[in-house]
């Protein structure tokens, strides 16, 4: 065999190798995804099934009322499909895909959403993002209680037939949007609860030894200061200016 018939051997099965895996990354992807759809379904089925209403049933009413009887047998057929994942899928994998969707709500929060505000690499996306959620505290109660109303009103005009029950749901989710744009407009003429508690946390910093500089090395020059002293006054002034960064950051948005 001539030295040209092993390069393109060699070549050929490089080649090969490169197409199994893309191959295996194109089916890693497509596993992945259809993972991660199983898991949202699954969680948004348990959330509405929880807290909104019965959704298998009436998914099968609206198909067909005659199917009904198939919510009797809901635990057999569980185990069923149990059985059919354990002996299709391998063990390791079957285990990190049941790991995934039990702890899939605590990762959004505590992985996906960090993770993707740290790709953007922008620091006005992260001030938005704790913009928002600060906003979220401060409205929390208000949010809560306007927000049940209209999802309780919202599901029982869904399931009431009484013409006079629907006239006061109509009612209490016209007074919640009257209420929402009289909110608005309150907002718009005065400053917001954001910047409040950013007029009160600011000024608090700035009284916190973090900007404070030794006074026995205010007076002292670079030459005269020892190794420890220099780091000191340099990681003082760090803080000052990203004290003053920061508030020049937060005086533009």
């Amino acid at each position: 065999m001539t030295t040209e018939n092993i390069t393109e051997e060699i070549i050929i099965v490089e080649k090969t190798e490169t197409k199994e895996v893309k191959v295996e990354t194109f089916l890693s992807k497509i596993s992945n995804i259809f993972l991660e759809v199983i898991v949202v379904f699954f969680w948004l089925y348990v959330l509405i099934k929880l807290f909104i209403f019965d959704i298998d049933r009436y998914i099968l009413q609206s198909i067909n009322s005659d199917f009904l009887w198939i919510l009797n047998y809901k635990f057999p057929i569980l185990l069923v499909l149990i059985v059919i994942l354990v002996l299709t899928i391998k063990p390791i994998n079957l285990l990190f895909s049941t790991l995934y969707l039990i702890f899939y709500i605590p990762l959004i929060f505590f992985w996906k959403i960090p993770y993707f505000i740290w790709k953007q690499q922008s620091w006005l996306f992260l001030f938005t993002i704790i913009n928002s959620i600060l906003s979220f505290i401060i409205n929390f109660k208000r949010l809560l209680i306007t927000n049940t109303a209209l999802l309780v009103s919202i599901i029982f005009i869904i399931n009431i037939k009484s013409i006079y029950v629907l006239y006061i749901l109509i009612l209490v989710i016209f007074s919640i949007l009257c209420l929402s744009y009289v909110n608005a407009f309150i907002k718009a003429f005065k400053p917001s609860a954001i910047f409040q508690l950013y007029k009160t946390i600011i000024p608090k910093i700035k009284t916190t030894d973090l900007l404070k500089l030794d006074p026995s090395l205010k007076n002292l020059s670079i030459t005269e200061l020892t190794e420890k002293q220099l780091e000191a006054r340099t990681n003082s002034l760090q803080n000052v200016v990203l004290y003053n960064r920061l508030c020049l950051f937060i005086s533009k948005k």
